[in-house]
């Protein structure tokens, strides 16, 4: 196993991106997509339900790109717009309240 470079809560839930490597080292473009909690995850019952849910609809995403042309290109075309976004500097954060965070677009 590979150094780990950032520190991860008991509580954090983790997407898993494993490539496949050929021969010389290069990606495939095949993927295994997992997700991974601590055993020491203290959640009440209900919520670590309700996360890893939303983190299995997640790790669905992927095989959903390949097989639905339209839901791909919806989520490129999201993301695309995400980016450059950022890039502007347009989300300007108005209001923060313990983890409550309030953005404008």
């Amino acid at each position: 196993m590979g150094t780990i470079f950032q520190q991860f809560d008991d509580n954090d839930i983790l997407i898993r991106l494993s490539p496949f490597l050929d021969q010389k080292g290069s990606w495939t473009g095949e993927l295994l997509v997992g997700i991974a909690s601590s055993e020491d995850n203290d959640l009440p019952e209900d919520d670590y339900f309700h996360i890893m849910q939303l983190g299995s609809m997640l790790c669905a995403a992927v095989p959903l790109m390949e097989d639905d042309e339209k839901f791909r290109d919806m989520l490129y075309k999201y993301t695309q717009n995400v980016l450059e976004e950022e890039k502007k500097g347009k989300r300007e954060i108005v209001e923060k309240h313990d983890n409550i965070i309030k953005v404008n677009f």
